[in-house]
């Protein structure tokens, strides 16, 4: 089970998020990227693997939806190039 408080805030390497929001088949968060690049994805109960765009320097909305199939895990990656 996926779950975080709404005030909840995690690190992924440079990239800080917040304001998380979770479905059943989805998760979004307000990300900050202070350097580098960074990318959403998620993990679906069917097997596959989605990922979002890259993006560089700011802060964004960060999100993935896994379609039909139900939200295994999610993650934020990061480059620092």
């Amino acid at each position: 089970m996926i779950s975080a408080t709404p005030a909840a805030a995690d690190s992924y390497e440079q990239v800080t998020c917040r304001n998380y929001k979770f479905t059943r088949t989805s998760w979004s968060a307000v990300c900050h990227v202070p350097y580098g690049r960074a990318r959403a994805m998620a993990g679906c109960y069917d097997g596959t693997q989605h990922y979002g765009r890259w993006v560089g320097r700011g802060t964004w909305k960060f999100g993935m939806s896994c379609g039909r199939s139900k939200l295994a895990y999610f993650d934020v990656e990061t480059l620092k190039n």
